[in-house]
């Protein structure tokens, strides 16, 4: 089976924002309800713990190619607040600022990676590519 550069380019995508949020999520998990006290006081815990599992379970769907659309639309949503919410509130701007001056930059880059693979979908090297095509012997394609 041959790939395009569209597809590989879905593929490092999804990898590195998958690897990103991996990264980012899983010590979450260790505090699943308590890790935006500091952030954010006053977060309902349910919320706290949806965003962990979101970036942890996102994270995975991403890397391994399934629900790409879904995990990537969860994961900008998750950007959008983290920009809207936190960072702005806080003083952040966009790149450069005084010394010390939180910025969003790395933010709003994970925010339009995950719309581009809600725009693009998975590409062809992944389990949604592979659902797509039957997955494997054995099962009908619906036509």
């Amino acid at each position: 089976m041959k790939f395009s550069r569209n597809d590989v380019a879905l593929l490092a995508l999804r990898l590195i924002l998958g690897a990103a949020f991996v990264l980012h999520g899983f010590p979450k998990l260790s505090h699943l309800t308590t890790w935006t006290e500091h952030i954010l006081p006053g977060t309902p815990p349910w919320l706290t713990a949806f965003d962990a599992l979101v970036e942890v379970v996102g994270a995975i769907a991403l890397i391994v190619g399934l629900a790409t659309q879904v995990a990537a639309a969860l994961i900008a949503a998750d950007m959008v607040v983290a920009i809207f919410v936190v960072l702005i509130p806080h003083g952040a701007v966009f790149v450069t600022g005084p010394r010390g001056t939180p910025t969003f930059e790395l933010e709003l880059t994970f925010c339009v990676i995950a719309l581009s693979l809600v725009l693009m979908g998975a590409g062809g090297i992944s389990l949604d590519a592979l659902r797509a095509r039957g997955g494997g012997k054995g099962r009908s394609r619906g036509r």
